[in-house]
């Protein structure tokens, strides 16, 4: 039952990684076509500039809570079969 439950935090983890990396690129493809000459990116709003950049911090966080359960699960994985 362990056994399922760690291949499933691995799996988890695995899949926060890949939604983490794919908004995080989203984000970063808005920067890219809507960065002015001078290096700024360019917002409508200040409603618009917070909430890209709390879309880039929810991409963060997931991408690392992913880093993070899937170590765990591997950890708790190999620590199951040496047992």
């Amino acid at each position: 039952m362990f056994y399922i439950a760690c291949l499933l935090a691995i799996g988890l983890g695995i899949k926060l990684v890949i939604v983490g990396a794919k908004s995080s690129r989203g984000a970063r493809e808005y920067e890219f076509e809507n960065r002015t000459d001078g290096g700024i990116v360019r917002f409508e709003s200040l409603r618009d500039a917070d909430r890209h950049h709390m879309r880039k911090k929810r991409a963060e966080l997931i991408g690392s809570v992913g880093v993070i359960l899937t170590i765990a699960g591997i950890i708790s994985l190999i620590a199951l079969i040496k047992s």
